[in-house]
Formats: C-alpha cells, sequence, structure tokens
C-alpha cells in the first residue's frame, strides 16, 4: 500500500511484537501486536490527553520512606512505606512500592495526581489505567483496585469509588472506568491505587506499578508518557490513501477493510 500515510502529530506507544511497548514517531503508522505476539493490526485513534502530569516517575527517590515521583501523594492508613526502586521493563517505567506495618484503617492509597490538578464536572466518563505486577506478598492486602476520588475545586473529597484488580508476576494493563457522580459540587477528579485493608491487621507487600494515565473517556488508550511539569496530549490518527487505483479495478471493483473497533462514548473526546 504505498500509497498509505497517517498524519499524527506526536508519538505513539503501541505493545510490539517482542512484548515489550513500542514508540512510533510523528506521522508514522503504529503497528500494534497481541501479548502472544501476533499481529493484531494498525491502531488508530482520536487524541487524547494523559493529565496525569508525572508517569515516568521522576522525582522518586529509592529507601525508606524514600521519595514518591513528584506530584504524587498518599494516605498510608498506619502502614511504612518504602520505595524499593525504579526502573523499566518491557519499555514501561514502573516504580515498586512496599507498603508494611499495622493498619489504622480500612484502605491505604498511592495517589497519581494532587487533590485539585485534574478539572472534572459531574456526568463526565474517565478512565484510569496502569500496569501493574505483584512483587512480593507476605501479608498481601485485602484487595487491589484503581480508584477516583471526586472532589470540589478546592479538594474536598465528594465521593470515591474503585473497582478491583488481581495483579500478578506478569507486568499487565489494568484499567477503571466511571462516569462521575458526586453532584454539582464536583469540580475535580484524583486517580489513585487504592490497598484494602482491616483495621488492626498487619501487611507487607511490595507492588509495581507502571504509567499510570488518567484520561476523559471510556476507554484506555495507548500509553502516553508525561515528564513532571504537564499534562501531555497525543494527536488523533489521520489515515490517508491517495489513490486507490493499485488495490479496485478500473471498471468495478470493492475496498474490504477489517476493523476491530471499540465504541467511544459521544462527547466525552
Amino acid at each position: 500500500m504505498s500509497d498509505f500515510t497517517v498524519d499524527r502529530d506526536s508519538t505513539k506507544r503501541v505493545l510490539g511484537s517482542a512484548g515489550t511497548l513500542v514508540s512510533y514517531g510523528t506521522d508514522e503508522p503504529a503497528f500494534e501486536f497481541n501479548a502472544d505476539g501476533s499481529y493484531k493490526g494498525l491502531l488508530v485513534e482520536p487524541a487524547a490527553t494523559n493529565e496525569i502530569r508525572n508517569n515516568t516517575m521522576v522525582g522518586a527517590v529509592a529507601g525508606t520512606p524514600g521519595t514518591l515521583p513528584t506530584n504524587w501523594a498518599e494516605a498510608l492508613s498506619g502502614l511504612t512505606r518504602e520505595v524499593v526502586g525504579i526502573g523499566v521493563e518491557n519499555g514501561v517505567d514502573y516504580i515498586d512500592i512496599r507498603l508494611y506495618g499495622t493498619a489504622t484503617d480500612t484502605t491505604s492509597t498511592i495517589r497519581f495526581e494532587s487533590q485539585t490538578q485534574i478539572v472534572a464536572a459531574d456526568g463526565e466518563t474517565w478512565t484510569v489505567s496502569a500496569w501493574v505486577k505483584s512483587i512480593s506478598e507476605t501479608d498481601p492486602p485485602t484487595q487491589y483496585s484503581l480508584g477516583m476520588f471526586e472532589r470540589t475545586a478546592a479538594g474536598a473529597l465528594v465521593i470515591s469509588s474503585a473497582t478491583a484488580i488481581t495483579p500478578s508476576a506478569t507486568l499487565t494493563r489494568s484499567s477503571y472506568t466511571n462516569t462521575l457522580s458526586g453532584g454539582g459540587t464536583v469540580e475535580r477528579v484524583q486517580p489513585a491505587f487504592v490497598f484494602g485493608l482491616v483495621n488492626g491487621n498487619t501487611y507487607d507487600f511490595t507492588i509495581r506499578i507502571g504509567w499510570p494515565q488518567m484520561e476523559k473517556g471510556a476507554i484506555a488508550t495507548s500509553a502516553i508518557t508525561t515528564t513532571g511539569s504537564a499534562a501531555v496530549i497525543r494527536a488523533k490518527d489521520d489515515i490517508i490513501l491517495t489513490s486507490a487505483s493499485s488495490l479496485i479495478g478500473q471498471t468495478a471493483g470493492t475496498l474490504y477493510v477489517e476493523v476491530d473497533y471499540k465504541i467511544v462514548k459521544s462527547g466525552t473526546r
């Protein structure tokens, strides 16, 4: 298809044939593969924005407690935090966080943004995603979840929600989609990783978190990396075929295209 071109004013990251995330440059077609290495197809997406300003772990420092990535926050409920280390797995920047000690409440959270950074409104649909891997579970939490805190403009909590995930020994992307429902006072949304606890129980576990992403819309789109100072937009893909003369007979013919699509809720992008 020599006449086939892509117009996209930014880089794009998709899963490659070797099982690692591959970066395609501006105007390069992004050919995606399945986890087993089989070819999936050309990934065509609308524009999207990762509202988490730092998902590549800039500013993180190993230690006890160490330092979380710039702009991240936490509410540990009696547990002690250790930043075990940062690194790259399968092309994904990650941080390993150990939590241990005796719980003083029913949840502990790692929050990927501040309380007032991400502007949102009641009725909007948002999706939070992250690559997750279980490193150690000496005394694991009762539940791992991806969640959202709906907040006022000043950062006061209105309502929270989450969905349970099951981390494994393989780095895998999980996501949670939620339509904000806290009412007219909701003006901000904060994405988080939530650990379910039993007040008074002791815990000791280590979790790997890579490339968290928070975007307006009903699906998790391809990874958008950020480095600390601002949200980042991935441009839309425009697919252009200037001439189909080599594909369709000049007397008569039909061009067939096989498409694997995901429905995006109207008005969310």
